[in-house]
């Protein structure tokens, strides 16, 4: 009868018990939950890790290649561009009129600028937004040393070089005016994610490429850079204060940037 009495209270007791230790494990987890939101939260998505790394890798390929080919054909793009130091004051100047146009198209209605905007925000925002501040201006550094070192450094130069081989009875101002025409076309073909974006980098590029000829490499590398930099995190600003104004009926803006 006792050894009745004591299986019957157990059989009891046990749902009880059970119920009790499931409840335990729904806290415990639910207590747990909020903190790895947010520790997902701070920790930057390994894509924008590997966006970083690859635009870096991607960067420092283009300026071995322009100093490879550049040292190859005897314009010594390596000495031209570690050999000095940029001219300050005429990269702040050149980076004027850029900054001019992004702003106009962050504040501007004008649908052209609104096109590249929606593609921007749907393609790189998402990589940009994760990024810590330093991440932002090292992928600007790398654009201006890759890009310039490439575009400026040897493909300017070889094009005003074969220019000048194929029609020697033009003016030395119509072969160079040629060769940053050329130049400045393959660059704007390279960001032509869309007709207005193709024009303002062919328009920049014809920028850098005076300023080359007018300054230097690393003047021309610190102008590219500076613009970068201020252009994605001014139109960043301006995207989450939009992003933010959209939840209480905001409107919206523009952005450029090369």
């Amino acid at each position: 009868m006792a050894r009745a009495a004591l299986v019957q209270t157990w059989r009891s007791v046990a749902p009880q018990r059970t119920s009790l230790r499931r409840r335990a494990l729904l806290v415990v987890r639910s207590q747990g939950e909020p903190a790895q939101q947010q520790q997902q939260q701070d920790e930057p998505p390994s894509s924008s890790s590997t966006f970083l790394v690859t635009a870096t890798v991607g960067n420092a390929a283009m300026a071995l290649a322009g100093a490879g080919l550049g040292n190859w054909n005897g314009m010594d793009v390596s000495h031209q561009l570690l050999g000095s130091l940029p001219n300050l004051p005429a990269a702040l100047a050149c980076t004027l009129p850029l900054a001019a146009v992004c702003y106009y198209a962050v504040n501007s209605n004008d649908p052209r600028f609104a096109e590249i905007e929606a593609l921007l925000k749907k393609t790189l925002l998402p990589q940009l937004q994760a990024l810590p501040a330093w991440g932002v201006c090292l992928l600007a550094l790398g654009a201006g040393v890759g890009e310039e070192t490439l575009f400026r450094g040897f493909l300017q130069s070889y094009a005003v070089d074969g220019i000048q081989a194929a029609a020697p009875n033009l003016t030395p101002a119509a072969v160079t005016g040629a060769g940053i025409a050329a130049t400045s076309l393959v660059f704007g073909a390279l960001h032509a994610l869309t007709p207005t974006y193709f024009w303002f980098a062919t328009v920049g590029s014809v920028l850098f490429g005076l300023e080359y000829l007018a300054t230097d490499l690393p003047t021309a590398v610190t102008t590219h850079w500076l613009y970068d930099w201020g252009a994605l995190a001014y139109t960043l600003n301006a995207w989450s204060s939009e992003a933010g104004a959209g939840d209480s009926g905001g409107g919206g803006s523009n952005s450029v940037d090369a």
